[in-house]
Formats: structure tokens, sequence, C-alpha cells
């Protein structure tokens, strides 16, 4: 068996052609877009299903709303057209908007911990020559639910059946610096779906749950009555 994280559709070649070369029985994917493409490609009797990405809420330790001095963070991967859309106006009307890579994993956990908004957009959307239009739930957005951030951006495809509602707040582009004072400034909403958003990784998207789905895929494929 193997699980592996950002398989994109570009890849998909060399992915089966792995699980070909190991016989492998059980290829485990963390987008559900991609487990659904390989299935088709992959050789019996090696079967495909997603498992999605996980973290530990305890790593992202965030700091009370009204305390947060950053008002909007952009990190890692950079969605320019947003950027674009956003940076000139924030400095406008004195939101803080920090965007940047951080040197080290504390320096990056104190800044989201820190942020009211989060901004995240699939790859597909940042890098669709990367994605090849897989539309997945990644990392950011999971470390931003941690930290207690709202989350404006795009909602990955699979998001609704990893949450069981839409986690992110989508973009209005007619006037985005405008939606972003808007959700900075209704604070028991924005307090509210981030507390909604935390409970949600906490139960269902850290290490322990990870484990079990990948334990529970493991036995399902290895019982005798489930090989054909």
């Amino acid at each position: 068996a193997m699980w592996t994280y950002d398989v994109w559709a570009p890849q998909f070649a060399r992915i089966v052609e792995i699980a070909r070369e190991a016989r492998l029985d059980l290829l485990l994917v963390s987008s559900a877009q991609a487990a659904e493409q390989l299935r088709g490609r992959v050789c019996p009797p090696c079967e495909v299903h997603w498992v999605p990405e996980a973290i530990e809420v305890e790593a992202y330790p965030g700091r009370p709303w009204q305390d947060r001095t950053i008002d909007v963070l952009a990190f890692g991967r950079a969605y320019s057209r947003y950027h674009a859309a956003i940076a000139a106006g924030c400095e406008a009307r004195g939101l803080r908007y920090v965007f940047q890579r951080f040197p080290t994993r504390a320096d990056f956990s104190q800044a989201l911990g820190n942020a009211k908004i989060s901004i995240c957009f699939p790859r597909s959307l940042t890098h669709p020559d990367v994605a090849g239009g897989i539309s997945t739930v990644t990392l950011r957005y999971l470390q931003s639910m941690a930290a207690k951030c709202l989350i404006v951006g795009s909602s990955p495809a699979d998001a609704p059946a990893m949450f069981g509602y839409d986690p992110v707040i989508e973009v209005e582009w007619a006037d985005p610096v405008g939606q972003l004072q808007r959700l900075l400034a209704d604070e028991q909403a924005a307090v509210a779906m981030t507390e909604k958003n935390f409970e949600t990784v906490a139960a269902h998207h850290q290490t322990r749950n990870f484990v079990e789905r990948v334990n529970s895929f493991v036995a399902a494929a290895h019982r005798p009555d489930q090989r054909q």
C-alpha cells in the first residue's frame, strides 16, 4: 500500500507506472478528483481511494481574534490576480496585509496565529500548469483552520465532501477590499466561522483520523471476501 499527496494530473502516468512496478494492491491519494481519475488507469488488483491530508491542531496556536494584528495574510504560493486586486487597496484603507514566505516554521506559525484572514486558493487556480485541473484541499487550508483564521479565497472541489459544508468565503471580485473590510468589521460572525472550522478539523482531520482511514482501507483491501 502507498499514500501520497500532491498528485496532480500531469503526474498521473508516473503514478500509474509506480503502482505497476511496485505491484501495489492499494493506492491512497490526498485528492478526491485524483483518486477518481486514477481508478480508471491503474491495473487491477490495485484499488485507489481518497485519504485527505491531516494535521495536529496543537501545532498552530492562535491568539484571540481581537488581539491579532495582521488583518490579511497570504503565504506560500501566491495568486497574483488576487494580490494585484487588494494590495494597493489594503494599504489605502489601513488594512495590514502581509504577504511573504517565512524563514522558519516557527515564524510561519506565529504569523498565522496572529492573522485574522488567511488567503487560500487551490493550486488549480494559482498554478494550473502544475495542477492540471485537480482542485483539492491542501495543507494551507487545514493550517488556517487550525489557527482559527477566517479563510477567504476559493473552495477546492473536495472541500464539501471533506467538511460537510463550505469552510471558505469566496472572493467578491467586484469589490475584494471592501469584502475584507466587511468581514473584519463583523467580529461575531468571523469568530463563529473560525470556531466551526477549528472544531471540524480537530474532530475529523487530525493525524489520528488519518491513521484510522488508512487502516480501514488496508484492512478492507486485505479481507479475502473483498478480493476478486
